[in-house]
């Protein structure tokens, strides 16, 4: 049984280690794949909209962003109210119309932030649930072989929870069973 905590414990140690490490790449990969667009300057941004004629944008607070038909996005903050109502004169002018949607912008925003939460929380969840259903239970399972019980039926009990409920008994088992074996000392002196 000593064996069988030390493992245990040092699976505990380095779970949070794995975890984190996890964690960071998988916010890393979700950063990378998520296509959030380009920040332009003002400048660059009105510059863009008239060159390629975009007069539809999403707009959130004083952000504005602009889909060009190529698939790539750009995106604009604007520093006050002000600025943004002279850009949209500027479109209106321009192009005698303006669309502007306030829910593209916010639910791609929305979804990027509860996207890098769900993947951290996934992969957490995933990492732990690998150390207690394959891990530990192969530990619970080696242990269980070589070790002697006071009472032979409890040895069999462990086995068919072992095998019917992988994800919670190696961890009963580590605190339960100590309890229920017999002392080693007592399990020499009945082989003499």
């Amino acid at each position: 049984m000593e064996l069988y905590k030390k493992i245990l414990f040092k699976l505990f140690k380095i779970l949070p280690i794995t975890a984190g490490v996890a964690i960071v790449i998988g916010c890393i990969v979700l950063l990378f794949l998520n296509d959030k667009p380009t920040q332009l300057t003002e400048k660059e941004f009105i510059d863009k909209a008239i060159e390629n004629h975009i007069s539809s944008f999403a707009e959130y607070d004083n952000t504005f962003v602009m889909d060009l038909d190529s698939g790539k996005r750009y995106a604009h903050e604007f520093k006050s109210y002000e600025q943004a109502s002279v850009f949209k004169d500027l479109i209106m002018e321009k192009f005698g119309t303006i669309s502007t949607g306030s829910s593209y912008y916010e639910t791609d925003y929305n979804q990027y932030y509860l996207g890098v939460i769900g993947g951290t929380i996934c992969v957490a969840f995933s990492i732990l649930l690998f150390y207690v259903t394959v891990v530990l239970w192969f530990v619970s399972l080696f242990d269980l072989l070589k070790s002697e019980f006071i009472e032979n039926h409890n040895k069999w009990m462990w086995l068919i929870c072992l095998l019917l409920l992988p994800f919670i008994s190696p961890l009963f088992y580590a605190f339960i069973a100590s309890k229920q074996k017999r002392p080693v000392n007592l399990a020499q002196q009945n082989l003499k």
